[in-house]
Parts: structure tokens; sequence; C-alpha cells
């Protein structure tokens, strides 16, 4: 008994030694992405204006949006570079335990939690804003075409036909209300982000994963690793 219980130990002790570690650099790095959120957040709430850089803007919102706006792009973009090494190795910690231990009902909750999510995300922020600049092209375009008139035929266009069919067809199932664009751009999300699921299990599943590697010794990409770990095992005929 005893003897059993020493090689359970030497099992885990040896497990627990080859779990990967983050270096010296990697911990700095955690830090420096932790505080450049902190630094994001302090300087999206309390972002001044700074009129005289943007005299040809008139509204203080606008201003104010307009750095904001470039503050969360370069924070994020900062903060996730050098979290990276950090988040990777929690990744993976993770999926090895939950490897065995998760169940397909937990993948499809995910699914639906997430497109509900995206709908509710897109119809609330959806309608913060109208920008109607120019007649808004958007609007107009689709109004002519439920009225009969023809892109680059009945009058000028620049925009491709994905674009004017699209407006078109919110406006032809939704009726021609600005509310019909964002229920066709939230069905649109949610189809599309099941799709991109569905295609990464099949990547994963057949091993498809060297052109997504990261540099260290070609990994497979997170994206992969969390559909092979937490997504349902169809049978694939090729």
């Amino acid at each position: 008994m005893n003897i059993e219980r020493d090689q359970q130990e030497l099992i885990t002790l040896q497990q627990t030694s080859d779990e990967p570690r983050l270096s010296r650099l990697d911990i700095m790095s955690g830090v420096a992405g932790i505080a450049i959120i902190v630094l994001t957040i302090l300087a999206f709430m309390y972002m001044p204006t700074f009129p005289n850089r943007f005299k040809g803007v008139m509204d203080e919102s606008y201003k104010r949006a307009f750095l904001q706006l470039h503050i969360i792009l370069g924070g994020v973009f900062c903060s996730a570079f050098l979290l990276t090494p950090a988040l990777n190795l929690s990744l993976n910690l993770s999926l090895n335990r939950l490897r065995g231990k998760w169940r397909n009902i937990f993948t499809y909750g995910a699914l639906v939690s997430t497109c509900v999510f995206c709908c509710w995300f897109i119809l609330h922020f959806g309608r913060d804003q109208f920008g109607a600049w120019d007649y808004n092209i958007l609007i107009d375009t689709g109004w002519r075409q439920i009225s009969g008139q023809r892109p680059y035929v009945d009058f000028p266009a620049t925009t491709p036909a994905g674009f004017n069919l699209g407006i078109r067809d919110a406006f032809y199932f939704f009726g021609a209300s600005w509310d019909a664009n964002l229920y066709l751009t939230a069905g649109f999300t949610c189809a599309t982000f099941v799709w991109l699921y569905w295609l990464m299990r099949r990547l994963a599943m057949v091993r498809k994963t060297w052109w997504c590697s990261a540099p260290q010794g070609r990994r497979p990409s997170a994206a992969l690793k969390i559909a092979s770990v937490t997504g349902p095992r169809p049978r694939l005929n090729w």
C-alpha cells in the first residue's frame, strides 16, 4: 500500500515538474500588459478633448469619442501582445484539466450564449448613433432599391454589389427602418460565428494546424486548441 502511494506521489511530482512555467521575461511582460490595461481604462474614463487640435470638429463629444477610440485600439493591442505568453500558458493548463470532462451540452450552451450576447450588443449599441452623412449612403441605397430602382442603372452608386444587396434584403424582410439593418447584421454575425466554429472543428479533427502554428515549436493556435477540447466529436467522412 505504501509502495503504491509512493509511486502515485512520484508520478504527481513528475507531472508537476514537467508543466511549463513562465520565464522571468514572460512575467515582466504580463505585469506590463496588466499595467497597460489599467492605464487604458483610466485614459478612456478621463480623456480630455484638446479642442485646439480638432478645430474642424464642432461637437465636443465627437472629439472625446475619437480620442477614446484610438486609446482603446492602441491599449488593447499592446496589452494583448504583452500578455500572450501568460495567457497561452494558462490556456494550455486549463485545457489539460478540461480534457475528458467537457460535455457537448457545455459547447452548445457556450455557442448559444455567445450568439445571444452578440445580438444584444448589436441591437443595443447599434441604436446609439445614426450617422446621417450624405443622406446616409446605406439607408438611401436600400430605400431606392425597394422603391424599384436599380443601382448603377437608375442611380449612380460607388458601393459594391454585396453592400447593395445586404441593405435591400434587410428592408425587404424587416421593413424600411434603421433596425432592419441591425437585425440583418445580428443574424449574419451569429451565422458566421457558428460557421467559423464549425470550420475550426473540422481543421482540428484532421490535424491541419501547421499553417496557424505559433512561432515556438509549431504549436496549434489557441482557437483550434479550444475547439479540439470543448467541441463535440462527430464522425467525418471526407
